[in-house]
């Protein structure tokens, strides 16, 4: 797809009427579950003018909640701590890294006062929701947003997998040659974005009642024959892992995790170096960039 169309489609995403409209759509969605002053942790990191911390705060402050937004200090235990003693009874973030908080909310005993949660920033494949659903005793709710912080695509409905396209402003599509999904805005149908994920549409009428079609079964493309990208369900899938962070060198596979002690691993590839490591509170940050 010509770049000149992908660039139209993000122009398009910034004027502040269609922002504007991206901002209410998600505020409303937030109204489905999110109680007057209710504190919501927002653990999206992007606090830029089209960042989707940004986003994310103005929709949680519109549909009557308290935004908190995530400090400097991007330690793990940090986030630990400021989901403990913020009370928040609502947290927002990328999958991966709510995942890894519910592992070590278990891992140290620590009570997080959790009702709802919205996987937000990046791609959920069903695994990692269903990490999360076995770690929190908590409603799990879905953003499509293949733009952080400028497009949100479609939400979920809390009755079944997948999101409901946010289909009266957009159009989808899955590109025949690869499965990509493709976007597009109704008013403007040649200004085209084709996402980084592989995903279905299902059309059936869905259990909560919508007609509005489903976006299911994502999986990011960058997993997709990359042996090293490929490890991330097959070690972040255990609760036993919280972290690792692969590279493939001259020498082979060079492999560093983060568990905790006392619980099964999974088996590990060969590597030409592999560390197995506790998880260092006073250090450890996620280690990828997909976490923030």
């Amino acid at each position: 797809m010509a770049s000149g169309a992908t660039n139209r489609f993000i122009d398009i995403a910034k004027c502040v009427s269609v922002y504007e409209q991206t901002v209410l759509y998600l505020q409303q969605k937030l109204q489905a579950f999110l109680r007057p002053n209710e504190q919501v942790l927002i653990c999206n990191g992007d606090t830029g003018q089209f960042g989707m911390a940004t986003l994310l705060e103005k929709a949680v402050a519109g549909a009557g909640g308290i935004p908190l937004l995530l400090g400097e200090d991007r330690r793990w235990y940090t986030i630990l701590k400021t989901a403990f003693y913020s009370r928040a009874s609502v947290i927002i973030g990328p999958p991966l890294l709510i995942l890894g908080l519910t592992k070590l909310a278990k891992h140290t005993a620590t009570p997080l006062n959790i009702r709802n949660v919205l996987l937000a920033g990046a791609p959920s494949e069903d695994w990692m929701i269903e990490g999360i659903r076995h770690g929190l005793d908590a409603g799990i709710w879905g953003c499509y947003d293949p733009v952080p912080g400028l497009v949100v695509g479609g939400f979920s409905c809390g009755k079944s997998l997948g999101v409901h396209l946010r289909s009266d402003v957009l159009d989808a599509q899955v590109r025949s040659e690869d499965g990509r999904l493709l976007l597009r805005w109704k008013h403007e149908p040649e200004a085209v974005f084709v996402s980084g994920e592989q995903g279905r549409l299902c059309s059936a009428l869905c259990s909560c009642g919508s007609k509005e079609p489903r976006i299911m079964d994502f999986i990011s493309m960058d997993r997709i024959g990359d042996p090293i990208e490929e490890l991330r369900e097959r070690l972040l899938s255990w609760t036993s892992v919280l972290d690792y962070r692969a590279s493939r060198t001259e020498m082979g596979l060079e492999l560093e995790m983060i568990v905790f002690p006392g619980e099964r691993l999974p088996k590990l590839p060969s590597c030409a170096r592999r560390l197995v490591r506790q998880w260092m509170p006073k250090t450890d940050e996620p280690f990828s960039g997909v976490f923030l």
